[in-house]
């Protein structure tokens, strides 16, 4: 399954894209460590379901890919930034467009701009 068409399978699906904080000399802590079961190993603790783990070209280093619910992958963001492995942190939710924009044609039927 491709990384696209994982990403597209739940809509419940958050990804997290990521910067390692290297440490002297800019050498990673323990290049060897797995870190991809670190944080699995997080998400089953919290009932979050992992779905993949990549390392990335570009802005960021890592692209973890899971689904549950979004309080549970902040707790995750807070315990990793928290521990100073990472830099910088983002959680992104994916959504269903359709759904979204459909509610948005509906509520400006009744939208009025202050004063109108």
């Amino acid at each position: 399954m491709s990384i696209l068409e994982k990403y597209s399978a739940a809509i419940k699906n958050l990804s997290i894209p990521a910067n390692i904080k290297y440490l002297k000399n800019n050498e990673p802590a323990d290049p060897a460590a797995d870190r991809g079961a670190v944080m699995k190993s997080m998400c089953d603790s919290l009932g979050v379901k992992a779905i993949s783990y990549e390392w990335l070209r570009g802005r960021f280093d890592v692209l973890f890919c899971v689904e549950g619910d979004y309080e549970s992958v902040l707790a995750m963001k807070v315990t990793v930034l928290n521990s100073g492995m990472m830099s910088d942190l983002m959680v992104h939710e994916v959504f269903d467009y359709n759904s979204a924009f459909k509610k948005a044609s509906d509520a400006s039927k009744s939208y009025k701009k202050p004063g109108e």
